[in-house]
């Protein structure tokens, strides 16, 4: 349960009441005003050195609640997070403006809470140049006006010039394609799934290289002078329904481009979808949205547990064959219920040493309202 926000309490504290049949309001400010007598005493020599004003009161670091969370088994800070962004070298913007630092939605459809964010990675950061991670959230209705969601996750791959735009733009328009087609269909069925997907890929490659230099995020060339590996990307997605069948069961259809993992949290165990046994389906190297096969499938999700579809900036830390990693750990419980959005972000930027990759993650908590706030 939520707990009452402190400046509440400031207010309820008993203060001294006055004689009874007494209407003198000013004998009950007295004491609030001897108490600002001191801070004003202690503020005398700072004054002074600044001219008369009042010095900005600026805090010393971050408060480690704060924080982003330090998973290195030593507990000491990686070298890119020993200083405050503020006061290092390291944390530059992208010279053609929105960095992508930090995005982030969060919201509910039907029974599902959903939070979703990308991180721009220490790698780019230092090299001044823009998150090549996105997501894409967008919602549907089928026949029976049960609601939908799609997401979709991208990763630009790093070799591409190209591929923060070729990211975003695949991402949102495969979610909201993806979604308009299966709403036209009327059911989420397994064959109806993957007729749409494979057709909606197919517009997407097309769509993605149709811009003008004047629009937002594209490339500044032309179109026609930027080849399609230049816009290469990841792509993983699931269209989740945002109610259960009877038993609290949903089945999630899903579909992979490249390496974007999807986990399924339960009880604090991380399971890879696929399973470890069909892991070689997926070739980190060479797959991506215009090049790799469309990989469909289909798994259940319980009200119990949680669906995480994330990059591998988050991927390749969470587990490694069957060892479960500080990170994985970490999220394992973070994740467990809903949590506010700035707890989600913080979590998602926790500092680990070798991890300087784009992250992103979408988190689905199903039947939300079993959660205590």
């Amino acid at each position: 349960m939520a707990s009452k926000p402190k400046w509440k309490d400031w207010f309820s504290k008993s203060r001294p009441e006055p004689p009874e049949g007494s209407e003198q309001p000013e004998d009950r400010t007295e004491q609030p005003e001897d108490r600002t007598e001191q801070p004003e005493d202690r503020t005398e020599q700072p004054e002074d050195r600044a001219g008369g004003q009042p010095p900005l009161r600026v805090s010393n670091g971050p408060r480690e609640a704060d924080s982003p969370p330090v998973l290195s088994s030593s507990g000491e800070r990686s070298t890119f997070a020993s200083k405050p962004w503020w006061k290092s070298d390291w944390w530059l913007l992208d010279p053609e403006g929105h960095s992508g630092d930090v995005d982030c939605d969060v919201g509910t459809v039907g029974d599902l809470a959903v939070a979703a964010a990308s991180i721009r990675g220490n790698s780019h950061r230092v090299d001044g140049s823009r998150c090549e991670d996105s997501f894409a959230l967008s919602t549907g209705k089928t026949g029976d006006d049960g609601q939908f969601l799609v997401v979709a996750v991208g990763d630009g791959l790093g070799s591409a010039d190209h591929s923060s735009y070729g990211s975003r733009r695949a991402t949102y328009l495969f979610a909201n394609k993806l979604a308009s087609r299966l709403t036209t269909r009327g059911q989420l069925d397994k064959d109806s799934f993957s007729e749409e997907a494979e057709r909606v890929r197919k517009e997407v490659i097309v769509a993605v290289k149709q811009w003008r230099t004047d629009d937002y995020f594209a490339p500044a060339l032309p179109a026609a002078d930027v080849s399609t590996g230049s816009l290469e990307t990841t792509l993983t997605f699931a269209v989740v329904p945002a109610a259960a069948e009877e038993g609290g069961i949903r089945d999630v259809l899903i579909g992979f481009v490249g390496d974007s993992p999807l986990f399924k949290l339960s009880d604090g165990t991380w399971t890879r979808v696929p399973d470890a046994a069909a892991e070689d389906l997926i070739d980190p190297t060479t797959q991506g949205l215009h090049s790799g096969p469309l990989e469909l499938g289909k798994t259940t999700l319980r009200d119990d547990e949680v669906l995480v579809l994330a990059t591998d900036g988050i991927g390749n830390f969470v587990r490694r064959g069957d060892e479960v990693l500080p990170v994985g750990d970490y999220l394992a419980e973070a994740l467990r219920a809903p949590i506010e959005p700035a707890a989600f972000v913080t979590g998602l930027m926790f500092d680990f040493v070798s991890a300087d990759d784009d992250r992103t993650a979408v988190v689905c908590w199903p039947n939300r309202q079993q959660h205590e706030a």
